[in-house]
């Protein structure tokens, strides 16, 4: 283990030791189970490091750095402690595991569980408490969890509620949105998109780009000064789509597609490649969603507490853009590279250098 850093994690009779952090899998190196619990120094006890009690088994070699901690550390803060990075997690990164299970559940991050035990495991424990609700749940691929607003008003409610959701590491295209609800449906609704600044590749220099209208919903359009379910004569036309006048008092979902057939036909739908208003029309790096006044909650007796939005999951489905020359991206990179295909004769991530090889291609093909 020469040059190797090493971290012996000690909770009851449970003992795990990691070497450089932590395996591919995301656990310790090993764990194993002690005949009975370590007892406590006391005030005139000793403890041995690199040798028995009695002496035997030295440790042969050097150590360098030991530190010694009188609380059991997490697997995520002895991975910082070895790189210096805390692993990011999605949910609520500040709250962290228990010593009895200090290993973040790898799908589901609202539990935690020990090492040396199957993810399928039932002994787990609630990193977060029972009752939040982080904004952060409405995309943690967890239909059992849900993020919940504050009881409002009827002037917030007809004041609305507005939720961003940044599409990381780059642009794109973006052809349905689902708003999962967990409580009553909001009347209106209206879905903005924002592009990344095409310029930034040029020059290195961001410029914020505006906020372009998506999508209209409402129980009545008017509300907008639009026409209910209005025609979309152009590819890239905007229209309101009406609501019904009735919904569930607990769940339902908003959808918006962008190639759908109904109810009206959007020119260019079943020719995607051919129609480039809608190529464009599809740019997204970030999504905004405005929600405004709800179902039900207006009527006169219905009690104050109902007056609240509850998301379960928002999904945002799409594609890197890549303009056909790759079917899958890295999106650890910023911006994601797109993983092109070899008879693409491409290369480069979505932007800046994908189109190089083939305009040379196309020039070298031209006739004399």
């Amino acid at each position: 283990m020469r040059g190797s850093c090493c971290h012996l994690q000690i909770y009851d009779q449970r003992a795990s030791l990691f070497l450089d952090g932590l395996e591919e899998d995301g656990t310790p190196f090993d764990t194993k189970h002690l005949i009975s619990t370590l007892s406590d120094i006391s005030e005139y006890g000793a403890m041995w490091v690199g040798l028995s009690s009695n002496g035997s088994n030295q440790f042969i070699g050097r150590m360098q750095d030991f530190r010694f901690y009188p609380a059991t550390l997490t697997n995520r803060e002895i991975v910082q402690l070895y790189s210096g990075v805390m692993p990011k997690l999605h949910v609520q990164p500040e709250c962290r595991c228990p010593p009895s299970h200090p290993r973040v559940h790898p799908l589901v991050e609202r539990y935690c569980i020990p090492n040396a035990v199957e993810d399928t495991t039932n002994d787990r424990v609630l990193r977060l408490n029972i009752n939040a609700h982080p904004l952060s749940y409405i995309n943690d691929q967890d239909m059992g969890t849900m993020w919940v607003s504050k009881v409002m008003s009827l002037q917030e409610l007809d004041e609305g509620v507005t939720i961003t959701v940044d599409l990381a590491n780059g642009q794109y295209q973006v052809f349905y949105v689902i708003v999962q609800f967990g409580g009553l449906l909001p009347e209106s609704i209206l879905i903005q998109r924002r592009k990344l600044d095409s310029s930034q590749h040029d020059t290195g220099s961001v410029t914020e780009q505006p906020w372009l209208d998506w999508q209209y919903m409402a129980r009545n359009c008017n509300v907008f000064d639009m026409q209910n379910n209005g025609p979309l004569p152009r590819p890239d036309s905007i229209n309101c789509l009406q609501m019904p006048s009735d919904v569930p008092l607990l769940g339902g979902n908003i959808t918006f597609s962008l190639l759908t057939t109904q109810p009206h036909l959007r020119p260019g739908y079943n020719d995607f490649y051919k129609t480039p208003a809608l190529q464009e029309m599809v740019q997204a790096a970030q999504v905004r969603i405005y929600m405004k006044g709800q179902y039900h909650t207006g009527a006169v007796g219905v009690n104050q507490r109902h007056r609240h939005f509850v998301i379960s999951e928002i999904t945002i489905s799409g594609r890197c853009e890549c303009h056909g020359h790759a079917d899958q991206c890295d999106t650890s990179m910023t911006p994601y590279r797109c993983m092109c295909l070899p008879a693409s004769h491409t290369v480069g991530n979505n932007v800046s250098n994908k189109c190089l090889i083939t305009t040379q291609m196309e020039q070298i093909s031209q006739p004399l």
